[in-house]
C-alpha cells in the first residue's frame, strides 16, 4: 500500500506481449475521481463533486447575467439545462447541507433577477410548486433527499443485485449505529458515532423533512 508521501511516486507494469512500461496513476484518498458523471472519493467527501457542481451554477449565473433574453427563455434554460444536469448525480452523492445551500444561493442570485423577481423573494414563493402560486425553484438539498428515497424504494422493490446490496449497506450501518431500533424508520434519533456515509445522508433527509 501506498503511504501519503508515496502518492506522487509512479508505477509502472509491464505486459509480457508488451515491453512498454504503462505508468499507473495513484490519487490520495481524499480526492474525487469522476465516475460516470460523478466525483466520489476514497475517503467518502463529496468536496470535488461539490466544488464542480459549484462552479457548473457560477458559469449559468455568469451566463445568465451577460445574456438579455426573455424571462420565459431563461426559465426554459434553467428547467431544461441546469436543472437536469445538476440532479441526475443526486441520487448517489452525499454533500452537506451546507454545501447544498452555497449551491442554490449562487444560483438564486441570477436566476431569480432574470426571471423578473426580487434576490430577496421569501423561499415559500421559491420553492412552492407552480399550481399554489410557487416558482418551483428546486432546492437541491432536498432533491438529493428525495432522489435517494426513490432510489432506495425503486431498488428494494424491483429485487435483484442492486436491491441486495442496498440491504447490505442498511444492515451494516445500522450494526454499526449499535441501537435497537431501525435507523431509517426511526431517523430523529440522534447517533453522533454513524460516520458520514450514503445511508446517513439519506437517514439526515428523512429527519430533516420529517419523513
Amino acid at each position: 500500500l501506498l503511504q501519503p508521501s508515496d502518492y506522487s511516486s509512479r508505477v509502472s507494469l509491464v505486459h509480457g506481449m508488451d515491453p512498454v512500461p504503462h505508468t499507473l496513476r495513484s490519487n490520495p484518498p481524499e480526492l474525487g475521481e469522476r465516475t460516470l458523471g460523478v466525483r466520489p472519493s476514497a475517503d467518502g467527501n463529496w468536496d470535488d463533486e461539490f466544488t464542480h457542481r459549484h462552479k457548473q451554477v457560477k458559469v449559468f449565473a455568469h451566463q445568465l447575467l451577460a445574456s438579455t433574453h426573455s424571462r420565459d427563455t431563461y426559465n426554459l434554460a434553467y428547467r431544461s439545462k441546469l436543472h437536469p444536469a445538476m440532479t441526475y448525480p443526486l441520487c448517489i452523492s452525499s454533500m452537506s447541507l451546507k454545501q447544498c445551500n452555497k449551491i442554490d444561493t449562487v444560483l438564486r442570485a441570477a436566476l431569480l433577477p432574470a426571471l423578473g423577481y426580487a434576490r430577496n423573494l421569501p423561499l415559500g414563493i421559491v420553492l412552492g410548486p407552480l399550481a399554489d402560486g410557487g416558482l418551483a425553484i428546486h432546492c437541491t438539498h432536498t432533491e438529493q433527499g428525495l432522489r435517494k428515497i426513490s432510489t432506495l424504494t425503486g431498488h428494494l422493490r424491483q429485487g435483484g443485485r442492486a436491491s441486495s446490496l442496498l440491504r447490505i449497506a442498511i444492515d451494516w450501518c445500522q450494526l454499526l449505529a449499535g441501537v435497537g431500533y431501525p435507523i431509517l424508520s426511526h431517523p430523529t434519533g440522534n447517533i453522533p458515532h454513524f460516520e458520514a456515509c450514503w445511508v446517513r445522508t439519506l437517514r439526515d433527509s428523512l429527519r430533516t423533512h420529517h419523513l
